[in-house]
This record gives structure tokens, C-alpha cells and sequence, in this order.
């Protein structure tokens, strides 16, 4: 299996550390998701579901072939409720 390097990313990554953006004492610990929670994210990529905020606020996945372009506004409302 070769894996291949993302040059423009390395070059960028490069930039931010020349350009001192980057944060020193960041607490990596608190802002990376738990093994659980990664196996979760794995196994729902693998099924091919997205997350979805419904009426009245719950949370749910869909596959990603039965979105329609009126799940947009309940799939930004569901990332934003994860990542806040």
C-alpha cells in the first residue's frame, strides 16, 4: 500500500510554523476525540452516514444517498451542535 504525501499541505503546515501561527500550550488531550468517539466517526464513514439535526433539535444520521438538497440547513445545525 503506498500512501502519498500531501505536499500542499506540508508546505502550509511549514508556513504557520515559519510564521509562529501556531499555538505552544495548546491541551491536544481535551481537543481530540476519544478512541470511542473515533471508532464511531470509522463506522459511520464506512456506512456512509451523515449527521442530521431534525425538528425540534434531535440529532440523527442518514445515508448519504437519501440526502436531498433540503437536508443543507439540518446538516450545518448538526456540525455546529458537535462541534460547540
Amino acid at each position: 500500500m503506498a500512501i502519498r504525501l500531501n505536499q500542499e499541505a506540508v508546505e502550509y503546515a511549514q508556513d504557520l510554523i515559519k510564521g509562529r501561527q501556531y499555538e505552544k500550550n495548546s491541551d491536544w488531550n481535551e481537543a481530540q476525540p476519544s478512541a470511542e468517539e473515533e471508532n464511531k466517526n470509522r463506522i459511520r464513514t464506512e456506512q456512509e452516514l451523515v449527521v442530521v439535526m431534525g425538528r425540534g433539535g434531535n440529532i440523527f444520521y442518514k445515508h448519504l444517498y437519501d440526502l436531498s438538497r433540503y437536508d443543507l440547513r439540518a446538516r450545518t445545525a448538526a456540525e455546529w451542535t458537535e462541534v460547540a
